[in-house]
Parts: structure tokens; C-alpha cells; sequence
């Protein structure tokens, strides 16, 4: 047998041990203990609390103190540091008279020892220049226990991009 022959043979094997022992193991919700699956829960019902008071203090509270710690806002921008997480949620907090959420749908993965979550949450919005709206908000986030309790290290929010054929008015 060539060497060639060896190493193509080889390859896949390779590859499945490495993917084996390296990543770490993804573990369903169903599968996370239920003091982990209870805390991440209050976590996010803590993240809508914080809304629902135009708290940026008690929000920037939920999110790591990691120097390195990321919230991306629905707009898109990447707020690095808790410091430009607060000035994020200030401004935010500034364009609303009041705004409560609720959430729709969250799984969450234990992939080593942090925590991933993916979810959808709708909030209710009365902005200060009189519109109610109702926007959606889709997110993922890591999370981690630091000194006993749970706390977002990165966390991404988007508002869904609406898609579909253009109106028959816009295409003339």
C-alpha cells in the first residue's frame, strides 16, 4: 500500500477523533439539570425585567463582567465592555416612554461549562414620539456562571429582516 493510500485512509479517521475530543459536548435543554435550566430562565425573565423598568443599570448587571464581554443591539451595533453596554441601553431607553417583552421561544445548550441559548422574544413599545409598535427580536448569547450565578458573555439580537416578493406597487 502507497503512502498516499495510507494517509487517505487515515484522514477520516483523524478527523473523527479530533471532532471527538475536542469539541466540547452539546447538551439539549432537556439534558441541563434543573437548577441550570431554572437559573438561565430567570436570566432572560431578569433580561425582560430590566426593559420593562428602562433599567440599564439592572441589564448591564446580567452581563459578565469579562472585560471582553459582547452585546450585539437589534441594530447591528457591537457593544464591547459594560460600559458601552450601559451607553447602548441608555440611548435605547431614551427613545421609549415604556416597553415590556415577552418571550415566544428559547432553547438552550450546555456546550461545555457555558451555556448557548437561542430564542425569540416580542416587545411592546410606546416610544416618546407617541408610536406603539411591536417589534420582534431574535437572539443567541453564551452564558456563564461567575461568582455563583449565571451571566450573558456575548449575547446577539437582530430584528427578523422582512422578506417575500416586492408589493406589485413597488414594481412599477
Amino acid at each position: 500500500m502507497t503512502f498516499g493510500k495510507i494517509c487517505v485512509r487515515a484522514i477520516p479517521l483523524v478527523v473523527v477523533l479530533f471532532c471527538v475530543t475536542v469539541r466540547p459536548p452539546v447538551t439539549p435543554a432537556s439534558e441541563l439539570d434543573a437548577e441550570t435550566l431554572a437559573a438561565n430562565r430567570e436570566l432572560d425573565q431578569k433580561f425582560l425585567d430590566g426593559h420593562a423598568m428602562k433599567s440599564s443599570e439592572s441589564l448591564v448587571s446580567l452581563f459578565s463582567s469579562r472585560p471582553d464581554v459582547v452585546f450585539i443591539a437589534p441594530s447591528g451595533t457591537i457593544n464591547r465592555g459594560r460600559e458601552a453596554i450601559r451607553a447602548s441601553f441608555d440611548y435605547f431607553f431614551s427613545l421609549l416612554d415604556e416597553i415590556h417583552g415577552e418571550i415566544i421561544s428559547v432553547s438552550y445548550f450546555r456546550v461545555g461549562d457555558v451555556v448557548a441559548a437561542v430564542g425569540t422574544e416580542v416587545f411592546h413599545r410606546k416610544r416618546r414620539d407617541g408610536i406603539s409598535d411591536v417589534r420582534t427580536v431574535v437572539w443567541t448569547d453564551l452564558r456563564q456562571r461567575e461568582n455563583g450565578s449565571w451571566h450573558y458573555v456575548f449575547r446577539h439580537s437582530h430584528w427578523p429582516v422582512l422578506t417575500g416578493a416586492p408589493s406589485p406597487t413597488s414594481s412599477k
